[in-house]
């Protein structure tokens, strides 16, 4: 899963990057671009991830004897 999560990082981040350099920005400032986006979307994914596995129903595997 973390490789996943890197990959789609590096994807947001080559298309961010790619956009910078179609508008006219210099190496350096996609450069940067792709590493901040890259870094911003591991973040929000492993955020979202985080919420998601905390907000499911989970049933406790205890059994109770009466």
């Amino acid at each position: 899963m973390l490789i996943a999560i890197l990959a789609l990082a590096m994807i947001f981040g080559g298309i961010a990057a790619a956009a910078a350099l179609i508008a006219g920005w210099s190496l350096l400032a996609a450069l940067a671009v792709y590493s901040g986006v890259g870094l911003f979307g591991v973040l929000a994914t492993t955020i979202i991830f985080a919420i998601l596995s905390t907000l499911q129903d989970r049933k406790p595997d205890l059994v109770q004897a009466a």
